[in-house]
């Protein structure tokens, strides 16, 4: 035998060798009545078996395809697979391993819906529930197919309403944005998805529509934006400022002094030792408007809770709940309680 022959027929043998290793590693695939590819059966590591949801028999034989094709071998283009991988980077699990639905999956959420150009068909659909069970536990995995059932047709409505809805200002159409969601998404996933950022972005609307509202005085102003900022800190919308130590030690012995049962000048002299005779003066009468104000809102509430406790329909109790504002409170100051409803969530 000549000294090529020897080699060719070392490469053949190479070749023969690594032909049955490839048979022996190829990864069996599930094909169901239509030809689809179900599931990699000995499930590939995670993001190769994504990239191997290839439906091969939707592919014509006759010539290779194009590579606009091939992206979309699977029903999902590659913009789709690319900000699917990165929604499965966003999952975060509390310590039962159940998914946090919070704004960074709302922001996952809304690049997959853009890259999917808002529809999904039942392939599709059926391919990343495949994805997301290789991904992430059976639990999130769940959690994330019913956000993605649930977000597109929001997010169709959403994109609706504001075409409809172009004459509303900012404030009117975040508020109404939230019924929607709420009504929608359910009132976990809406809060989980939107809250954080939404809330935040009504809170500085509010504060401007206030701070540009000259039909208030500036004591008026003061008070609601004090309102505001107290429901704000207290629904966790906004973090509360620095502490100020002398205030707060000063507000600890007021409260020392009323479980004593001192009298407010008794207070009201503690002040003027600490802040001086000026400011002490315009924390009692800002205390003094306070509660006349929280002393109205409380009997506003408790007529505002049989309309809503009433049978009526939804627009019967909103055309009542605002005939019942205009009883209790004057033009101006119908944004401040507007306001005081919506960040205490009663609206």
């Amino acid at each position: 035998m000549s000294k090529l022959d020897y080699f060719k027929g070392g490469v053949f043998g190479l070749a023969v060798l690594g032909a049955i290793f490839l048979v022996m590693n190829h990864s069996p695939k599930v094909i169901d009545s239509n030809g689809q590819l179900v599931m990699d059966t000995d499930q590939a590591p995670i993001e190769a078996s994504f990239n191997n949801l290839d439906v091969t028999a939707e592919v014509a034989i006759d010539k290779p395809p194009n590579k606009q094709e091939i992206e979309q071998i699977n029903g999902l283009s590659k913009a789709m697979k690319k900000s699917l991988k990165r929604l499965v980077r966003k999952v975060k699990l509390d310590d039962a391993g159940q998914l946090i639905v919070n704004g960074k999956i709302q922001t996952a959420l809304r690049n997959f819906f853009d890259a999917s150009q808002q529809s999904l068909s039942s392939l599709q659909r059926q391919n990343i529930a495949s994805y997301l069970y290789l991904n992430v536990n059976s639990d999130a995995a769940e959690a994330l197919i019913n956000l993605i059932d649930l977000y597109f047709p929001y997010k169709i409505a959403e994109k609706i309403f504001l075409v409809d809805n172009q004459d509303k200002d900012k404030l009117e159409t975040l508020q109404a944005l939230t019924l929607i969601r709420t009504d929608m998404l359910g009132q976990k996933n809406s809060r989980g998805l939107f809250f954080e950022r939404t809330a935040k972005t009504i809170h500085h609307l509010k504060k401007v529509n206030i701070t540009q509202n000259n039909s208030l005085s500036n004591e008026e102003r003061q008070q609601a934006l004090q309102i505001l900022e107290e429901s704000a800190v207290e629904n966790g919308i906004i973090k509360p400022l620095p502490i100020n130590e002398k205030m707060e030690n000063l507000k600890l012995e007021i409260k020392r002094l009323r479980l004593a049962g001192e009298s407010e000048e008794t207070i009201h002299q503690a002040r003027i030792a600490e802040l001086g005779e000026r400011e002490a003066l315009d924390i009692r009468d800002q205390e003094i408007y306070m509660q006349k104000w929280k002393n109205r809102y409380i009997v506003y509430l408790k007529e505002k809770k049989l309309i809503d406790d009433s049978g009526l329909d939804k627009n019967e109790k909103a055309l009542q709940r605002e005939e019942l504002m205009s009883k209790h409170y004057q033009e101006h100051e119908l944004a401040i309680v507007k306001a005081y409803d919506q960040q205490s969530g009663r609206f």
